[in-house]
């Protein structure tokens, strides 16, 4: 894994299905879905050793699978055509995933070629009795371009009001943390991000691996599906809505601990009468790795009654749980408020509790933060409670498990 503190991340996608189960083959450089026309990307930087490549520099091609499904794969690299890069199958093959690490063996003549690395995936039939059938080889071939180091810093940052703008130039995965020790979140996937300079002190860094596919469904505390829920990343770029039904599909996250913000729309009327669409926000944890990850959860969120006579804000409360490829997930909770439009606004005293089995707490609260239980959360009633203006105007939601 890549250990320099911004790194390039980006990713594309090749399907070939067989009968119901297949695998993708993904890596780092083309975003675009099942149309693989982007190069792998890879840059050569001598180490201290003479005529040696550094080792940080390595990509990575990954045989994952395109659903949540058991199926185990075997990778065959062919031989590269050209002594430009080479390679090497990382950790068990057969798996459920297969990564591979790809490198420059020298430096590009020019300062840029190109080149190809192909191969075969095929699943091996096993576990018996899961219609793993795509048995017969499923050829590949990854475009790859090699080209000496650009040197000069590759992120523009600037302030335009209180937002930082950080630029990397190309796409890239983005990770944030509060402290160099960590821990670290993948918080984004673009080229330009828009941050809050008055978020606090933040470090940003990227990542280069890939993780397997993250698909689920999202219902109410009443078990009814909730349509029109945008997901995406804390700071945007892989979006998605769920359908009728609550179910929705993400690939291409990178992988470890990925900030979901799970969007729901609310329409509001201001002190004047005028209405207004806000997305009332959730962030949600979730582990992704090689592993496809099946992510069903329930959630409640609530506004306040409408303005009154010297109380403008709206508050809002959310709660959510669920299970993880069967296990049960933290519970995670957020409350704020809603400032009116044009009008000054008129919050008086705020307050944010969230009362659990154990008790009832103070809640921090802001766009950013991403609050929940902890693993193995007690069982029982969650609620979260939001009030402005002396308790004028309140909201509650509560999620109940098991």
């Amino acid at each position: 894994m890549n250990s320099k503190t911004l790194a390039v991340v980006l990713s594309a996608v090749s399907l070939a299905a067989g009968k119901l189960h297949a695998h993708e083959v993904l890596w780092w450089e083309n975003p675009t879905g099942f149309t693989p026309n982007k190069e792998m990307s890879i840059l050569y930087e001598p180490s201290f050793i003479p005529n040696l490549p550094d080792p940080d520099d390595e990509e990575y091609i990954d045989v994952l699978p395109t659903f949540f499904e058991p199926c185990t794969v075997e990778v065959n690299i062919d031989e590269p055509t050209s002594d430009l890069i080479d390679f090497e199958v990382i950790g068990p093959n057969p798996d459920i995933g297969v990564e591979i690490a790809v490198w420059a063996h020298r430096a590009p003549k020019g300062g840029l070629e190109k080149t190809t690395l192909s191969g075969e995936w095929h699943a091996t039939g096993f576990p018996a009795g899961s219609d793993c059938t795509s048995v017969f080889p499923n050829r590949f071939t990854v475009p790859i371009r090699v080209e000496l180091p650009i040197e000069y810093a590759r992120w523009l940052w600037s302030f335009v009001g209180g937002t930082l703008v950080l630029d990397a130039g190309t796409r890239v995965g983005l990770q944030e943390s509060g402290s160099l020790g960590g821990p670290w979140y993948n918080v984004g996937i673009g080229q330009k991000f828009m941050l809050d300079a008055d978020d606090g002190e933040r470090f940003y860094r990227a990542t280069r691996w890939i993780g397997g596919p993250l698909t689920g469904q999202f219902m109410d505390n009443q078990g009814k599906p909730l349509k029109g829920l945008t997901i995406d990343l804390l700071h945007g770029g892989a979006g998605t809505t769920t359908d009728a039904n609550g179910l929705y599909k993400l690939g291409g996250l990178p992988n470890g601990l990925n900030v979901l913000k799970v969007s729901y729309p609310v329409t509001l009327m201001d002190p004047g009468g005028a209405m207004r669409t806000e997305k009332l926000n959730l962030n949600l944890e979730l582990p992704i790795s090689r592993i496809p990850l099946n992510a069903m959860f329930q959630l409640d969120y609530q506004i306040g009654a409408g303005p009154s006579a010297g109380c403008g804000c709206t508050p809002w409360s959310a709660a959510g749980v669920g299970t993880l490829n069967g296990k049960r997930s933290p519970v995670f909770y957020g409350a704020g408020i809603f400032i009116p439009a044009g009008s000054p606004p008129q919050c008086g005293s705020t307050e944010y509790r969230l009362t659990d089995p154990m008790g009832s707490h103070t809640l921090q609260t802001g766009e950013y933060l991403h609050l929940n239980s902890g693993p193995n959360p007690t069982a029982g009633t969650w609620r979260v409670d939001s009030s402005v203006c002396g308790g004028m105007r309140t909201s509650s939601a509560w999620v109940k498990f098991p």
